[in-house]
C-alpha cells in the first residue's frame, strides 16, 4: 500500500552496506516524496566503543563467520569453502571508485604473514601445533571431509569451522594489530600516530563485530554477536561475572583498556600502550578459558565416539588457549588435554571439571588476572584453590 512506501525504502536502504554501496552510489530522488538515505557514521560505536578510523566493514566480518555456520549446518561445504576462502562481507577500503571491490577473507587472515606481529603468542601457538598455518589446516580438512573430523557429525564439523574462525583466526588477527598500534606509536611522528589508531579500532572490530549493535554492552540478544565480545557475555551468565549494567566483567575491562590504549596513541605514550597490550592479551583468553571448562562440566563422561558439537566446542576451546597455558604451567596444560581433547577410545574429562578449573587457575598468575574474573559454577570454581568465590 502506499502508507507502506517509506517503509519499504528504509527495508531497501538498510541492506545498501551489505551489498557494498552507499546513499551516494543510489543517488537521491528528484522530489522530496522519498525519505533521505543517510549512510552510517564513520564512527558508529562498537559495543560502546567509537572507533575514530573507518572499520565499520571490519566488523563485519562476523556476518561471514554466521554464514559459515549456517552453511556448515546446512551441509553445504562447497558453498562454505567459498565463502571462507574469498570472503564476502567485509569489504577492503577502496581509494577511488576505479578501484576493484575486493573483500577480506577468513583463510587470508588465518595464513597472512602480518601474523608474525603478534609474536611471542604466534610462536607459541605454531610450536604448539607444529603448523604455521594451524587454524586454516583445520578448517580445510573439515570443509574437504578428511582428517581428525571427517566421519563427525554435522553439529561437530559446524561448530569446529565456527570456533576456530572466531577464537583463533580472529585473536591472532587482533593481537597482530595490537602489535602493529605499538610498532606506529614507537615511529614517533604524526603520520604513525594518526595510523596507529587505525590497527587499534580494527581491533576492536575484530573482537566485537557489527551484529552487537552501538549500545554499552553490546546486543542484548546473546544469539546475535559471533565474536569474542559475544563469547564473554555469554559466559558471564554462566559464571557469575556480570557487572551492574548486565553484562560481562571482562567486556567492560576490555572496553577500558581499548579506550585506554587510543589515549596512550595520540599522545604517544608507547610504554604504557604496550602495557595495556600486554593486558588485553592475556584479558581475551578469560572468555575461552571459561568456555573450557563449561564444556568440561557438559562433556563429563561422555565418549569419542559421541555425535554431539559439544564435543568439537570443548576441544575447539581447548586448543584455543592451550598454547599459552603450555608456555605457562606444561602440568596444567598436559591435565586439560588429558580431559578435553578427544582420542579415539577416550572417555572426556576422566578427571572432573573441578580439576581442570584447577589447571587453569595454576596458569592464571600468569596472565596478570585474578580467577575471580574467571569465575564459578555450581559444578566447577576457578577460585577453588585459593579459597572459594570470594577470593581475589
Amino acid at each position: 500500500s502506499i502508507s507502506r512506501i517509506d517503509e519499504i525504502i528504509q527495508d531497501l536502504q538498510s541492506i545498501y552496506e551489505c551489498l557494498g554501496i552507499s546513499c551516494n552510489d543510489i543517488g537521491a530522488y528528484k522530489i522530496d516524496r522519498v525519505s533521505a538515505c543517510i549512510d552510517p557514521p564513520v564512527n558508529l560505536p562498537l559495543a560502546e566503543y567509537t572507533p575514530s578510523t573507518l572499520v565499520r566493514s571490519h566488523s563485519m566480518i562476523d556476518l561471514d563467520i554466521l554464514q559459515l555456520r549456517i552453511l556448515a549446518k546446512l551441509e553445504g561445504y562447497n558453498y562454505a569453502k567459498h565463502l571462507y576462502s574469498y570472503g564476502k562481507n567485509s569489504q577492503i577500503h577502496r581509494e577511488s571508485d576505479n578501484d576493484y571491490i575486493r573483500t577480506r577473507s577468513l583463510k587470508e587472515m588465518a595464513t597472512n604473514n602480518e601474523r608474525h606481529a603478534a609474536d611471542p603468542f604466534y610462536t607459541e601457538f605454531v610450536q604448539y601445533h607444529n603448523d604455521p598455518s594451524y587454524a586454516n589446516t583445520e578448517i580445510e580438512a573439515v570443509l574437504n571431509g578428511i582428517g581428525k573430523w571427517a566421519a563427525a557429525s554435522v553439529e561437530q564439523k559446524m561448530e569446529v569451522v565456527v570456533g576456530t574462525c572466531a577464537y583463533r583466526i580472529l585473536y591472532m588477527n587482533a593481537l597482530a594489530e595490537l602489535a602493529g598500534a605499538v610498532a606506529e606509536c614507537k615511529e614517533g611522528n604524526l603520520a604513525a600516530g594518526a595510523g596507529g589508531v587505525h590497527p587499534w579500532d580494527e581491533v576492536a572490530a575484530f573482537l566485537i563485530g557489527s551484529l552487537e549493535g552501538a549500545e554499552a554492552g553490546g546486543s542484548s540478544d546473546l544469539e546475535d554477536g559471533q565474536l569474542m565480545w559475544n563469547l564473554a557475555n555469554k559466559r558471564a551468565f554462566q559464571f557469575q561475572t556480570l557487572n551492574s549494567e548486565g553484562y560481562s566483567t571482562i567486556n567492560l575491562v576490555l572496553e577500558d583498556l581499548l579506550f585506554a590504549g587510543k589515549g596512550e596513541i595520540n599522545s604517544f605514550d608507547c610504554t604504557n600502550l604496550q602495557r595495556t597490550v600486554n593486558k588485553i592479551q592475556h584479558l581475551l583468553l578469560l572468555p575461552v578459558i571459561q568456555s573450557t571448562i563449561r564444556y568440561a562440566i557438559i562433556n563429563q563422561g561422555l565418549t569419542s565416539d559421541s555425535q554431539l558439537g559439544e564435543l568439537a566446542e570443548g576441544e575447539i576451546f581447548a586448543l584455543s588457549v592451550l598454547p599459552i597455558v603450555k608456555k605457562y604451567e606444561e602440568n596444567s596444560a598436559s591435565l586439560i588435554e588429558e580431559n578435553m581433547i578427544l582420542r579415539p577410545g577416550n572417555t572426556l574429562v576422566p578427571n572432573g571439571p573441578q580439576a581442570v578449573a584447577d589447571a587453569f587457575y595454576n596458569a592464571l598468575s600468569n596472565f596478570g588476572y585474578s580467577c575471580s574474573l574467571v569465575g564459578a559454577t555450581a559444578q566447577a570454581d576457578a577460585c577453588n584453590v585459593a579459597g572459594g568465590p570470594s577470593a581475589v
